[in-house]
């Protein structure tokens, strides 16, 4: 049975479906004012997305940010010349339904290792995805397959999905802990940090850790004299 994202991404195809059928009903609804209409609509869309993208990377690990910085505006900057590259505003549609095909993609295999495990069958399958869209609509009877639109899907998805991969935050490296951890058992009160890591080498042993304290303890006025 498919997961979560599986049967989002199953949605989203029906949704695609649905798209390919009812496309021309729609067109006498987007004309006019309507059209000028959706364009805020998708500048607004737009906007969403870089606040997403912004929240994101400022989430990172510092490395993380610091390596994807060369990276990410010039993807998002490929997305948008890939929108503003369509000569019809309904035809910026492509990107956003596309992008979101490479957004669930991407989620579809992220449980795999970071990298081209991770990111090729995406992009297998956002491609396949584009090239079934289009073949459809090329034997659709009130519908037209054109080439140019696999690229702009393709590019769509496959940009989405090396987006995704800069700024997925469960790439992040986990914290590594500490080799003693000071717990309630191992940390009575009034010890010190010192003491509770030697109690916490020793296992919890007191004399171990009485005898350590003891050395600590004497330690101390030694350096003190020292000085």
């Amino acid at each position: 049975m498919p997961n979560r994202d599986g049967w989002a991404f199953l949605a989203w195809l029906v949704v695609l479906g649905l798209g390919l059928h009812f496309g021309p009903a729609l067109a006498p609804f987007v004309e006019g004012p309507a059209l000028a209409m959706l364009g805020w609509v998708l500048g607004l869309v737009w906007a969403w997305f870089l606040a997403i993208c912004a929240r994101l990377w400022f989430g990172l690990d510092p490395a993380r940010r610091r390596r994807s910085l060369p990276w990410l505006p010039p993807l998002l900057a490929g997305l948008f010349l890939v929108a503003w590259a369509q000569p019809l505003l309904m035809e910026r549609l492509h990107v956003v339904l596309f992008g979101v095909v490479g957004l669930l993609a991407y989620r579809l295999f992220r449980a795999r290792p970071a990298g081209w495990p991770r990111l090729r069958p995406a992009l297998l399958l956002s491609l396949a995805v584009g090239l079934a869209d289009e073949l459809a609509q090329a034997l659709h009877p009130l519908r037209v397959g054109d080439w140019r639109d696999v690229i702009t899907d393709a590019l769509s998805a496959g940009l989405l999905i090396l987006i995704c991969a800069l700024l997925d935050p469960q790439d992040d490296p986990v914290p590594a802990k500490p080799k003693y951890e000071t717990t309630p058992e191992n940390c009575p009160a009034g010890a010190t940090r010192d003491q509770a890591q030697a109690r916490a080498r020793s296992g919890g042993r007191p004399s171990v850790w009485a005898a350590n304290s003891a050395s600590q303890a004497w330690a101390l006025p030694a350096r003190r004299r020292g000085e």
